[in-house]
């Protein structure tokens, strides 16, 4: 089962590439057990009314690299790690791949409305005159 992350406007999933570093994205499950430390964490993610499970985790982009230790290459969470990498906005950050579609889209549909604009000029301009 595809692990997400539990950070609203985050949308990182299982099995892809950080945008920072190209680093693989690790996924943490909340420390349930650790009530004081849950509270922080849920805190820091702006959720209010809102209680995690164990099925859901976070993303290591909302770790400070320095919540980190790595041992013989695995990256671990270390059992005092409070998430604070958080966007500030409520609205989900748009990747610069679908800018980039979405100003593709706007100009493709400029230029049709451009072209049928020529089109009905022409169309008008070049109208045969009727006798009637």
């Amino acid at each position: 089962m595809p692990r997400y992350c539990a950070v609203k406007v985050c949308r990182n999933r299982g099995g892809t590439a950080s945008r920072q570093d190209n680093k693989r994205i690790s996924f943490y499950p909340f420390p349930l057990q650790d009530k004081p430390r849950l509270q922080k964490w849920v805190d820091n993610m702006k959720r209010e009314e809102w209680t995690p499970s164990r099925h859901q985790y976070l993303c290591s982009e909302h770790f400070t690299e320095d919540c980190f230790d790595i041992r013989w290459g695995i990256r671990y969470l270390k059992n005092t790690a409070i998430p604070t990498v958080f966007p500030s906005c409520e609205e989900p950050s748009i990747s610069s791949s679908m800018k980039i579609f979405r100003n593709s889209a706007n100009i493709l549909c400029k230029r049709k409305i451009r072209a049928l604009v020529l089109r009905e000029e022409f169309l008008v301009c070049n109208k045969p005159d009727r006798l009637i």
